[in-house]
């Protein structure tokens, strides 16, 4: 009789914890959205640097970069963990994202351009995130020095 009782009480402790552990809370997948400093950056035909700060989180980082419109890429580059100790950098055809990673480093992603001698408007796409939250920013060139 007491190994029943001890047997049925292990078997009831043990479904309390499977059903407690797989509920959800309000809280899952409610994350605040990014606080940036800028959604979209214009560069002219001469190219340059601008850069974009993320306020509210502690970390950030890229995790996709591609060229076109996000529905249908042209080109989409592969980000690799590179071997830099705080950054994050990726090298493209005719621009360079680097991504501060490191919570020290205030979460700045800088856009190097170059000069746009294709004749043609570019547009790139690199898309930040801090875990579970996405954010799009918009990169365009224009073919003419404006």
């Amino acid at each position: 009789m007491k190994q029943s009782k001890l047997i049925i009480t292990i078997l009831l402790s043990t479904i309390t914890i499977i059903f407690s552990s797989c509920t959800t809370t309000k809280d899952d997948g409610d994350w605040d959205p990014m606080k940036l400093t800028k959604q979209e950056i214009t560069f002219n035909a001469n190219g340059g640097v601008d850069s974009i700060r993320v306020n509210n989180y502690s970390v950030m980082w890229m995790s996709r970069v591609y060229e076109g419109e996000s529905n249908n890429p042209t080109k989409e580059y592969r980000i690799i963990n590179t071997a830099y100790q705080d950054a994050q950098v990726l090298n493209g055809d005719w621009f360079q994202a680097s991504a501060d990673i490191m919570p020290n480093k205030q979460n700045w992603a800088y856009i190097y351009v170059n000069k746009n001698t294709s004749g043609k408007d570019r547009q790139l796409t690199i898309t930040l995130t801090c875990g579970d939250i996405f954010n799009d920013i918009s990169v365009k060139q224009s073919a003419d020095i404006k």
